[in-house]
C-alpha cells in the first residue's frame, strides 16, 4: 500500500513547493533584471538629454559669442567716444626730481609761545598782595619762556644741520638720475617750443605719443607712422589695419545629434564680409581723425589724410608698411569733420560721401588702392632740407629757361613723355601721358612758383582743364601750401596736388635736386613768358619737348 510521504526527505508534495519557489525566484530575478535595465535605460536616456541640452547651450554660447565679436567691430567708434581726447599737457610729460628723506627732520620744530607760560591775571587786580604775587609769577614765567626759547633754537640748529647733511648725501647718491631728470625735463620744454613753431619732426612726435593711447586688442596690429606738413598744416597717418578674417565668418552654430558635434549652421556671405570689414576701417579711419583734430595743441591741424595697409606677409627692410598695400585712404578737412556727429553717423557712409574715401574692392585678396598722399611725399626726412642748404640751385630763383629743363626732368623721371603748352614767370603748363597695362593715361601738368596758398578756385580750373581736354587726371605742382578749402574741393576730383614739402619729397625721390626759399612774390625773375603755338593732337603719346 502507497503510504503518503510528507516528510524531510520530500516527497511529492515538496517537490512541487521546491518548484514552485524556484519559479517565484526565477520571476523574481528577471522582475528585477528588467527594472534594473529600465533604471539604466533611463539613466542613459538622463545623461543623453542632458548632453544635447548642454550641447545646445553650447552652440547657443558660441553664437553669442560671434554676436559678441561682431558688435564689439561695429561699435569701435562709438567705443571710442567714451574717452576724452585733449591736447598733451607738456608739463605732465616732465619728471619729478627726487627729494631727500628727511622723515621727522621735514618740518620747523613748533617755536614756544608766550601764551604757554604767561601766568593767570590777579583776582583783585587792585590788592597790593595779589599784584605782588602776579609779578612774581610773571617773573619766573618769563624766565622760563626765555630758557624755552633757548632749548627751542639750539634745537633748530641741530635740525637744519641734519637736514644739511641728508640734502648732502641724497645730492651725492641722486647726482646722476637729477642730471637725467634735469635733461629730460629740458627735451620736453624743447619739444613743446617745436611743436608750436610747427616743426615737422615734432609735431610727428607728438602725435606719436598721442597715437601710443589708441590700442586696439589683438588681433590688430599696432604699427602706425606720422608725417606732418606744415605749409598745408597737414597731417598724414598710415595704419596697419588687421586681416579680412577679424570679422567671424560663422554666424549661427547648432548642435548636430547625429554626429555628437557643435558644427557652424549659417555662414556670412561674402558681401557681408566685405561690407562689415569696410564699416570697421571706415570707423577705425574716423576715430584717428577725431583723435588728431581734438589733441591738436595750437591749430595745427586742418587737414588730416588717413591711409590704412594691410599687413605685409613680408615685410620690406626698413618699413613695415614700404611692401604693403594700400586697403583704405581718405583726407579729412577740420571744417566738413565738425559738422558730424560721430555718435549718430553710418561711419562707411560718410567717408564715402563726405570724403571720397579710396576702398579697395578685394580686402580679402590684398587689392590694394592709390593712397590719397603717399607717405614718401610728406616725410619730412626725405623733403626737408635747410633753405640755405647748397641741395640744388633754388626753384624760385630760377630763370624760365632753367624752369622748364627741372620739370621737363621731374616728368621724364616720373615716366611722363609731355609737351609744354604755356610758360610763363610764376609757372609751365604741360600735357603728358604714358602708357599702362590698361593703356594710355593723359595729364594736365601745372607747375606754380608761388608764395601764396593754393585756392580752390585754382584747382577747379585744372579739373575743368582735365574734363575739357579729356585727360585722365590733373596733377598740379605748388611751392606754398594748400589751403583745407582746397582740399576738400579736390575729394573725389581727378586731381593730385603736391605743396612746398611734397614738391621737394617728389623731386629728390626722382633725384631731381632743387630747394625752395620761400621769398616775395616780388623777388621772382621776372621774364618774358614764352607761350608756344598750340600743335595738333595726334593719336598717341604726345612727343616729348625738351627745353631749349
Amino acid at each position: 500500500m502507497n503510504q503518503r510521504s510528507d516528510g524531510k526527505d520530500g516527497g511529492p508534495l515538496a517537490g512541487r513547493e521546491r518548484s514552485s519557489s524556484a519559479l517565484r525566484d526565477q520571476r523574481k530575478d528577471a522582475r528585477l533584471r528588467k527594472e534594473a535595465e529600465k533604471q539604466k535605460r533611463a539613466a542613459d536616456q538622463h545623461r543623453s538629454d542632458m548632453r544635447v541640452q548642454r550641447q545646445t547651450s553650447a552652440a547657443v554660447v558660441r553664437t553669442e559669442q560671434v554676436d559678441q565679436k561682431l558688435q564689439r567691430l561695429t561699435t569701435l567708434l562709438l567705443a571710442s567716444l567714451s574717452r576724452t581726447v585733449k591736447p598733451i599737457d607738456f608739463e605732465e610729460l616732465k619728471q619729478a626730481v627726487p627729494m631727500a628723506k628727511l622723515g621727522a627732520d621735514r618740518d620747523p620744530l613748533p617755536e614756544p609761545l608766550w601764551e604757554e607760560f604767561a601766568p593767570k591775571p590777579p583776582r583783585l587786580p587792585g590788592k597790593l598782595l595779589h599784584a605782588a604775587k602776579h609779578r612774581q609769577a610773571r617773573a619766573v614765567a618769563e624766565e622760563a619762556y626765555a630758557r624755552a626759547l633757548e632749548r627751542h633754537k639750539v634745537a633748530e640748529a641741530e635740525r637744519l644741520a641734519r637736514v644739511k647733511e641728508k640734502v648732502r648725501e641724497h645730492e651725492g647718491k641722486t647726482a646722476g638720475a637729477k642730471a637725467r631728470i634735469s635733461a629730460h625735463n629740458r627735451s620736453i620744454d624743447s619739444l613743446r617750443q617745436r611743436v608750436l613753431a610747427r616743426d615737422p619732426f615734432a609735431v610727428g612726435e607728438y602725435y606719436d605719443r598721442v597715437f601710443a593711447d589708441v590700442v586696439d586688442k589683438r588681433p590688430f596690429p599696432r604699427g602706425r607712422r606720422i608725417a606732418y606738413v606744415p605749409d598745408s598744416k597737414l597731417l598724414l597717418i598710415d595704419w596697419q589695419l588687421p586681416s579680412v578674417d577679424v570679422v567671424p565668418k560663422e554666424k549661427e552654430f547648432r548642435y548636430n545629434k547625429s554626429t555628437d558635434s557643435i558644427e557652424v549652421s549659417k555662414f556670412r556671405t561674402v558681401e557681408e564680409l566685405d561690407e562689415t570689414y569696410d564699416e570697421l576701417v571706415a570707423q577705425m579711419a574716423l576715430r584717428a581723425v577725431n583723435t588728431a583734430l581734438a589733441a591738436d595743441p595750437d591749430h595745427l591741424v586742418d587737414t588730416v589724410v588717413f591711409n590704412g595697409f594691410a599687413v605685409s606677409p613680408t615685410p620690406a627692410e626698413g618699413s613695415e608698411f614700404d611692401a604693403a598695400p594700400c586697403l583704405f585712404s581718405m583726407r579729412a578737412g577740420r571744417r566738413t569733420f565738425a559738422k558730424l556727429k560721430l555718435a549718430d553717423v553710418e561711419p562707411l557712409d560718410r567717408v564715402r560721401k563726405l570724403f571720397a574715401a579710396h576702398i579697395s574692392d578685394r580686402p580679402d585678396e590684398l587689392q590694394g588702392v592709390e593712397p590719397v598722399l603717399a607717405f614718401e611725399n610728406a616725410d619730412p626726412r626725405a623733403s626737408l632740407q635747410p633753405d640755405s642748404s647748397p641741395f640744388g640751385p633754388d626753384l624760385m630763383a630760377m630763370s624760365v629757361k632753367e624752369l622748364e629743363q627741372l620739370a621737363s626732368t621731374l616728368l621724364s623721371r616720373m615716366g611722363l613723355e609731355h609737351e609744354l603748352v604755356r610758360s610763363m614767370s610764376d609757372g609751365l603748363d604741360y600735357r603728358a601721358a604714358r602708357m599702362t597695362d590698361d593703356g594710355e593715361e593723359r595729364f594736365i601738368v601745372r607747375l606754380r612758383r608761388t608764395t601764396q596758398p593754393l585756392q580752390p578756385q585754382v584747382v577747379r580750373d585744372l579739373v575743368s582743364a582735365v574734363r575739357r581736354e579729356k585727360a585722365d587726371e590733373g596733377l598740379f605742382l605748388t611751392t606754398a601750401g594748400i589751403l583745407p578749402a582746397t582740399f576738400e574741393y579736390a575729394n573725389g576730383k581727378p586731381v593730385t596736388m603736391h605743396s612746398r614739402q611734397t614738391l621737394l619729397a617728389l623731386m629728390r625721390r626722382h633725384g631731381v635736386g632743387a630747394r625752395i626759399e620761400l621769398a616775395p612774390a616780388a623777388a621772382l625773375k621776372t621774364q618774358p613768358a614764352r607761350v608756344p603755338m598750340p600743335k595738333p593732337r595726334v593719336p598717341g603719346l604726345p612727343p616729348v619737348r625738351t627745353a631749349r
